[in-house]
């Protein structure tokens, strides 16, 4: 609230809350990050009143404290160095430890996006809940929030969350696609497709809402406008592949073959791996002995790539060659070792291959690695 007014120049408000805030900390022999981020912005705010000596009182507070605040900045500055060099694990060590010792609304903000990052979105909403306010938070801040409570299928409460804070924030595409999705898992289809029209006119590129807009189409039986949105987002996003997929399957709904045949060529002859191995998995309906070529092509040119490696695959369950699936889904498994599909389909060829018990003994190795 003190930085709320601050910005709009309401100095004795901010001055007030600030020492409110200042006066309901415990009382500690030690120098907090709460405490210290509190005296900095009074130094500010008194500064700006040009009240001068007072402003001096509290910088000597903070200097007095000074070897103890530079060495929680100098900690503080590593958490931010080793996120910066995606070094995960580095940074949740050390912010951790930090945090036990100065449980704050900025480290307790950090410390959930660190565990959203992670998968972990039981532990990143419980840091949520208790280091961010909807009313405040920055749009960044709470876009992490908003898709938690998302991932958590809990969409009630990623809408009051964005509720809250969407007016002050109406131009951001991010947070409006979020609240336009959120509105979709709460069943109010209409209201989502406006919301998420409006964050697309803001940024045209952001495809996984172009995705979700389409579907809204789709579920209120608007197959055209569902193409139209799809097309409009390919134009500006040609290169990703679930676009491609979702754009191949929309023109199977609505049986435009010619189009279809169109863009499936596109995609043969492109210049990108991962767009070759979508046409020749496109291809594997239509024609069989094509989508080969173009698979194999994919494959030799990159034998290492998820996309060539998973049209293999699907070649192969085609082909109901089950050396040739349990080959490839191996591989797959070797990238990930949770990949459900490359999962159900080793353990069906092992099936095929050597019976049941070969294929159960198979799974329960392999749960001993990854339960």
């Amino acid at each position: 609230l003190a930085r709320y007014y601050y910005q709009r120049d309401i100095l004795e408000a901010a001055e007030d809350q600030l020492s409110q805030a200042l006066f309901s900390l415990p009382n500690t022999d030690g120098m907090t990050l709460k405490r210290l981020h509190i005296l900095k912005s009074l130094v500010a705010t008194l500064s700006k009143l040009g009240r001068s000596s007072e402003a001096m009182v509290y910088s000597q507070l903070i200097a007095d404290a000074n070897p103890k605040t530079q060495e929680l900045e100098a900690e503080f500055q590593k958490v931010l160095d080793a996120l910066k060099n995606n070094d995960i694990d580095g940074a949740n060590e050390i912010l951790e430890k930090l945090y036990s010792s100065n449980p704050n609304q900025i480290m307790g903000s950090l410390l959930g996006i660190i565990r959203y990052q992670q998968g972990d979105f039981q532990a990143a909403a419980d840091l949520f809940d208790q280091s961010i306010d909807p009313e405040t938070a920055s749009s960044a801040t709470l876009e992490v929030f908003a898709a938690t409570e998302l991932r958590l299928n809990r969409p009630d409460e990623a809408l009051r969350a964005i509720e809250l804070n969407i007016r002050d924030n109406s131009d951001n595409p991010k947070l409006l696609s979020l609240y336009g999705i959120a509105l979709l898992f709460s069943g109010e289809k209409t209201k989502a497709t406006e919301v998420m029209k409006a964050a697309l006119e803001l940024d045209p590129t952001m495809v996984r809402t172009s995705i979700a807009l389409a579907d809204a189409y789709n579920g209120s039986q608007q197959p055209k406008l569902a193409l139209a949105q799809l097309e409009k987002a390919y134009k500006h996003s040609p290169a990703d592949t679930m676009l491609q997929a979702r754009l191949i399957q929309q023109y199977d709904v609505l049986e435009l073959t010619s189009e279809r045949s169109k863009l499936v060529e596109k995609l043969a002859n492109s210049d990108s791996i991962e767009s070759q191995s979508m046409a020749g998995l496109a291809l594997l309906k239509t024609d069989p002995k094509k989508a080969q070529t173009v698979i194999d092509n994919a494959y030799q040119a990159d034998p290492n790539s998820n996309y060539t490696i998973n049209a293999k695959l699907m070649a192969a369950i085609q082909s109901r060659n089950s050396d040739s699936i349990l080959e490839f889904s191996e591989k797959l498994l070797k990238l990930d070792e949770n990949n459900i599909l490359a999962l159900r389909a080793a353990a069906s060829a092992k099936e095929q291959i050597s019976g049941s018990d070969s294929a159960l003994q198979y799974l329960s190795d392999l749960s001993k690695k990854s339960i």
